[in-house]
């Protein structure tokens, strides 16, 4: 027997599966507050299995299992905790991170500086989209600046050498040349996404 044929098999004892529909009334009052409990606890591993999940590439972590899964239904549920599916890492690489170099979270009272190459290993577009950590919501900003990306060149200030400086934090950066992506007051998660294949690819 397959695991996921053994984990259909499961679903039987909760009334799912075969040729008579779910019935939750048909289910003991101790099998619903089981259930009810299960269903808090799965959410509360899926978010903090997904602080984990991917290799860590230099603080940021890689996640090479988009669009293949197989049986690994952690790294699904996690992976769409955070976006709504990915592409395989042929089509897109979505570097992320939850923590600085030190391993402390990232958090609006810090400031922090990334730079990107002249030539990012991205060839249609990259982008860095800033959400809160808790639940991953972007977050409102006094310039209405969720990401910075290749695709507004015009609203970006490149370095001499053509590598680009990202100041992450929430106050107004004073360093007029930086280009600020706003952070919150409180812990945050920044999304990395590079377009590995072009659209003529």
């Amino acid at each position: 027997m397959s695991e996921a044929e053994a984990m259909v098999e499961q679903f039987k004892y909760i009334g799912i599966g075969g040729e008579t529909p779910f019935d939750p009334e048909s289910l003991s009052e101790e099998t619903k507050r089981g259930l009810l409990r299960a269903l808090e606890t799965s959410q509360n591993i899926v978010q903090w299995a997904s602080r984990s999940v991917g290799t860590k590439n230099n603080g940021w972590a890689m996640m090479y299992e988009g669009g293949r899964y197989g049986n690994d239904y952690l790294s699904r549920a996690t992976i769409n905790f955070r976006a709504a599916g990915l592409n395989t890492p042929e089509r897109a690489l979505y570097p992320n991170r939850y923590t600085d170099f030190e391993g402390e979270q990232l958090n609006g009272d810090s400031e922090y500086r990334m730079t990107m190459p002249a030539n990012p290993p991205a060839k249609a577009f990259w982008s860095l989209t800033m959400y809160d950590a808790q639940n991953l919501f972007m977050v409102d900003n006094a310039i209405d600046r969720y990401s910075i990306s290749s695709l507004r060149k015009d609203e970006l200030t490149y370095n001499k050498d053509g590598s680009l400086t990202v100041c992450i934090q929430h106050n107004k950066p004073t360093d007029t040349q930086c280009n600020w992506l706003p952070a919150p007051k409180d812990e945050f998660y920044p999304l990395h996404y590079l377009a590995t294949l072009s659209c003529a690819g």
